[in-house]
């Protein structure tokens, strides 16, 4: 009776988590499916501004697929001020250059932060 108490624990505490992580871990990794014309996800980033708004930066790669761009956007005011859209003069990859750039030419004065 003891080396049946015995062997159910170690088959309790040892297989069953092992199992369990095994299934839950995810199997075989998937090769990623990429879009040659759209990214699902664009990179976007939030600027806060001083009087509330939000400006947005994102990489726009759906307006022209042959010339994908970091864009900055900002929201138009209550009293009726249209919303500005500048392209920004950035790398494709250089997240950060585009962050510096809308918030040293495009919103300069205007960031929340205090940039």
């Amino acid at each position: 009776m003891k080396g049946m108490t015995a062997w159910l624990t170690i088959l309790i505490l040892g297989v069953v988590p092992v199992a369990a992580v095994a299934q839950t871990a995810g199997g075989l990794p998937q090769p990623e499916h990429r879009s040659s014309l759209f990214q699902s996800t664009p990179p976007t980033y939030a600027i806060h501004l001083l009087d509330g708004r939000t400006a947005i930066v994102w990489w726009d790669s759906r307006s022209d697929p042959q010339q994908p761009r970091w864009v900055c956007e900002v929201p138009p005011l209550r009293d009726g001020t249209e919303a500005s859209v500048t392209v920004l003069p950035v790398a494709h990859g250089d997240w950060r250059g585009a962050l510096d750039t809308a918030k040293t030419t495009v919103l300069r004065g205007c960031v929340a932060d205090g940039m």
